[in-house]
Formats: structure tokens, sequence, C-alpha cells
């Protein structure tokens, strides 16, 4: 059987479908399971080992993240419907939900699997890890930057200032400095991203080296993004930082996309307390 499977236009969406493809794997232990996503998100992809093979889909220059889904969706299922004899489409946002009269608030991964027809999910950890390549770099950037002394000595902040109406400035880390003691801030994002004004500049940093530097960390800061869900799969502190307007949607995403809610720290940003709020950051890091 050959299995087509479209989860294709975010980082965070792939990776938390990630647990889909090893059930799909279970069910149909011989099948031809091939994931197709956008070219760029194709490294969260290739080191699954419950998918045959994936089709990075080529973007249209110049057109933003919505666009690209606008123009590439329909052409996508119709190459999906042509070529595969099933094809699972793991989407859960609440619209869709709507469309199905449900509330938003019952389990988004139940229905996101009962919408894709493959039964219960019952290990819901990403599937994901990095290369020996990445592991080798991170070695060289942790060595670089002076970030070991037997035992992490840095925390990684994935604030992802564009998204979610940039709830906090580069300059609000500012508060964090005063926790740190000897304690380092590496801090990733994309090229669009406003770097701290202290730190370690990890921007650009490919998603294999982000994570084996996660590994080699003490601690997480960041958003409901794909970094986050990265980390879930490490036993260290984390903060997920949350917008009040969307926090309830996020709480559910979190907790239905196997990250361990139970060790983190979820804050709801405070934009008249910012001072208070890194206080906080800190103490769920383990800084204080």
């Amino acid at each position: 059987m050959k299995i087509g499977f479209l989860e294709y236009a975010c980082g965070g969406d792939i990776l938390a479908a990630s647990p889909i493809a090893k059930r799909l794997r279970e069910l149909y232990p011989d099948a031809d399971i091939t994931w197709i996503c956008f070219d760029s998100f194709r490294d969260y992809i290739k080191n699954n080992q419950y998918v045959s093979s994936y089709i990075a889909w080529p973007l249209v220059p110049g057109y933003g993240r919505q666009q690209q889904e606008v123009q590439r969706w329909n052409e996508i299922k119709y190459y999906a419907y042509e070529n595969f004899d099933k094809v699972v489409i793991p989407q859960y946002w609440p619209d869709h939900i709507a469309d199905w009269g449900r509330d938003p608030k019952e389990t988004l991964t139940d229905l996101m699997v009962e919408y894709a027809g493959i039964g219960p999910v019952e290990d819901r950890r990403i599937v994901y890890d990095c290369d020996p390549t990445d592991e080798i770099k991170a070695n060289r950037f942790v060595a670089d930057n002076e970030l070991w002394d037997g035992n992490g000595k840095f925390i990684c902040v994935a604030p992802n200032a564009n998204s979610v109406g940039k709830l906090l400035k580069a300059s609000d880390y500012n508060y964090l400095k005063k926790y740190l003691g000897n304690t380092k801030v590496v801090f990733f994002g994309t090229k669009n991203d406003e770097p701290l004004e202290f730190g370690i500049n990890g921007l650009g940093t490919s998603i294999g080296v982000m994570y084996a530097l996660f590994k080699r960390s003490r601690g997480f800061i960041g958003l409901a993004s794909a970094p986050a869900i990265m980390y879930t799969n490490l036993e260290l502190p984390m903060v997920v930082l949350e917008n009040p307007q969307t926090f309830d949607l996020h709480k559910i995403r979190l907790t239905t996309r196997g990250m361990r809610t139970k060790d983190i720290t979820e804050l709801i940003i405070d934009p008249t307390d910012i001072e208070g709020l890194f206080e906080k950051i800190a103490k769920g890091v383990n800084l204080v």
C-alpha cells in the first residue's frame, strides 16, 4: 500500500504530527509511507524512521506562508489523491473542528487522528533526532563559546518574536541578566528575528544543530512553537511564554502535542510587569 501523509506548512505542526507517522507504521508495517511537506521543512522529516520517503514540495518565490498554503494546497491534495492508495491529512485547527460541530476545547489530537481515521495515538512524543554531523557542529559551538564545564551552563531562548504580535521585545530580555550568574544564554530564531542585546547569537542555526544544542543545555524559554515542541523530548526545565489572547488555544495545543505539561511553567505575558515576569521565568528554568 502507498500512503501519502500531508502535514506540510509549519515546522511545529510537522513535529507534532510525527507520532501519527509512527502510528501509521504500526497499522501498516509494510506500507510505503511518503510524507509531503514544503521544501523549507524537509529537515524536520528526514530522520523519521517510520517514513519511507518524503517529497519536498517547491515553494512559490516571493510568497509568504499563508499565500503558499493557498497556492499549493489544492495541487498537493490533487497529487496525493492521484498517486497514493490512502491519504492522511492530520489537520486539527479550530476552524476544522468547528466544521465538525465539536467543541475546540476537546482533545485536539484525538480529533486529529479521528479525522485521519487511524485510531488512538498512545505515544505522543515527537519523532525527531539530529544527524551525527549536527552533533559535531553543536560540540564545536559549545567549545567555541565556552558553554560546557562538565554540565551545560547555558539556557536556550527561542521567543519567535515575529509571531503572536511580538509578545516581548529583544530588549525586554535584559531583565533576565541579573538572574543568570555564570549561566549563559544562546538565542535562536530566524534571520528576521531581532537579536538579544546580550548572550550568544544562534540566529539561523539549522534545526538539527539546534536540537543537539538543546540536549546540552540546562533549560529553555520560548513560545509554543517548533523549538518548544522539540524541547519536550528532553527531561529539562522549560518555560512557555504565551499571549493572553491566545493562551487558551495554545495551552490546548501544548497539552495535546505530547508536551510534558507537568514539567512546563506556562506563563501568560503581563506587559505591565515585565520585571516580575522575568523573575517567574528565572524560577521556571531553575536560575533562582
